[in-house]
This record gives structure tokens, C-alpha cells and sequence, in this order.
């Protein structure tokens, strides 16, 4: 169904559906497997950071915290 005038046939565009870089974008969401695979890597990774840093410097389990 055009738009514009149908009186004449001519129609009404604004020029951007002929614009070479206006092309619709390749989104990709993560679905399904990808995304359980992607939340396991992330906790996981956390998970080691935390533990790295209490590796180092602890403060979580440490009773003397405040006087180092």
C-alpha cells in the first residue's frame, strides 16, 4: 500500500529507505544454550575474581579485619 497521494501516484518518501548506510541491524541476543553457557561463564569468572582478591587480601573471612 503506497503512501502519498493517490490522486497523482506519486509517493511521499523521506530519502532514508534509498540511503546506502541505513541498512537494518544484525542483533544477535543470546538464546537457549549460548545463554546458559554465557550466565555458567560469568558467575564462574566472578567467582575466581573474588577469590582471587580475598586470595590476596582478605576481608571477607578474616575476624581481624580492621587492625591488618
Amino acid at each position: 500500500m503506497p503512501h502519498g497521494n493517490s490522486k497523482n501516484g506519486t509517493e511521499n518518501t523521506l530519502g532514508t529507505d534509498r540511503d546506502p548506510f541505513n541498512q537494518p541491524e544484525h542483533v544477535h541476543t543470546l538464546k537457549g544454550r549460548e545463554l546458559c553457557l554465557f550466565v555458567i561463564f560469568y558467575t564462574v569468572a566472578v567467582f575466581l575474581i573474588v577469590m582471587m582478591f580475598e586470595l590476596f587480601m582478605p576481608v571477607l573471612f578474616n575476624p581481624n579485619y580492621p587492625e591488618m
